[in-house]
């Protein structure tokens, strides 16, 4: 983690944790000794693979004031998918649950943090699935990764809302 190490050396004192979990790409820290301040900037692919890791590795994580976040309900959605053989909408296979072997495939994992997962999760919850009752703190969370993956990497001249290229309008909105 040469990154991790380079950081530190500009007296960056970064919780990795707290990046993955609230995702903030952007922090400025000033530098010992100077009038000037150094801005660090994760890669957001790798950010959104280490958001997706994180919560596999640990489960479940709380949402203050939203409630549970659940990796059970994006292997619960993959599971019905199958059994039902229907797709709701999105992409999750049995290949973005058991991702192990697969762990460094940007595809996998956007396509697991999504709008169409959360989508899939709250039409599963509304349409009053007792295993899916209580998705909606993950759904959330999904759904602002996935807000926030293509804000910071969008490269399409013609995409809509916040799918566009990064412009001030959008910055400051």
């Amino acid at each position: 983690m040469a990154w991790l190490l380079t950081i530190k050396r500009f007296s960056c004192l970064a919780a990795i944790l707290m990046w993955t979990i609230y995702l903030l790409f952007f922090r400025t820290w000033t530098v010992l000794n100077a009038d000037a301040s150094v801005a660090a900037v994760f890669d957001v692919c790798h950010m959104l693979k280490l958001a997706r890791n994180c919560l596999n590795e640990y489960q479940i994580l709380v949402a203050p004031g939203d409630g549970q976040i659940r990796w059970e309900y994006v292997r619960l959605l993959q599971k019905k998918q199958n059994l039902e053989g229907l797709n709701l909408a999105n992409k999750v296979t049995l290949f973005h649950v058991q991702y192990k072997n697969q762990k460094m495939k940007v595809r996998l994992a956007a396509q697991v943090i999504s709008n169409s997962c959360a989508s899939a999760l709250e039409y599963l919850r509304k349409s009053g699935y007792p295993e899916f009752s209580d998705t909606l703190a993950t759904e959330n969370f999904l759904r602002k990764l996935d807000k926030t993956f293509y804000f910071l990497n969008c490269r399409s001249l013609f995409g809509k809302g916040y799918k566009s290229t990064t412009n001030v309008v959008k910055v400051l909105n």
